[in-house]
């Protein structure tokens, strides 16, 4: 579950469009790179996938933004030094009546105005992850990723609050009934 969105602005309007927003997958050897046309998110989608995502996305109005696909599967591998590096890259660009889609595009005028009144506009990405609980009978659990987001400014440009956390995940890894903590 992958949603992308841009503050007070409505991704899924039917008629007009603030900007293009590409979302693609990346391999770098061999290069090779696949597309995926973003579509509204649907709160069924969500919390079929997640039962307890429900409020967060209602609360997040995330029906205004974009998502993957159902049932996309997406595949991570290595860091940009290794041979074989599997990313993905979100793109938000002017708006562009050739992007594919019979909506048209808000004067460019209007998108300087908003963002010059409104301040600074974030766009953001959200996403479900996974957290190893060790210590529950389900041991698995699920949570909304919303950390992540990147300011823009008519006079600053672009920012990016970038949030890294480190886990420590000790495991029991005994043959014998002496206990050894890994």
């Amino acid at each position: 579950m992958f949603a992308v969105g841009v503050t007070n602005f409505n991704l899924t309007d039917s008629h007009t469009k603030y900007f293009n927003v590409e979302f693609s997958q990346k391999i770098s050897n061999p290069k090779k790179t696949t597309y995926y046309t973003l579509v509204p998110c649907s709160r069924s989608v969500w919390t079929s996938a997640y039962p307890d995502v429900g409020d967060s996305f209602d609360r997040l109005q995330l029906q205004y933004w974009l998502c993957l696909p159902q049932n996309t599967s997406l595949s991570f591998q290595g860091k940009y030094t290794s041979d074989v590096f599997q990313y993905v890259k979100i793109g938000v660009k002017a708006c562009s009546p050739t992007a594919g889609d019979n909506r048209t595009c808000v004067n460019q005028s209007y998108i300087d105005n908003m963002i010059t009144t409104s301040g600074p506009i974030s766009f953001n990405y959200y996403f479900m992850n996974t957290i190893i609980n060790p210590n529950d009978q389900d041991y698995l659990g699920s949570y909304l990723e919303d950390r992540n987001y990147f300011t823009f400014t008519m006079q600053t440009g672009m920012t990016a609050n970038i949030f890294v956390s480190a886990y420590d995940i000790q495991s029991d890894v005994s043959l014998l009934p002496l206990t050894n903590i890994v």
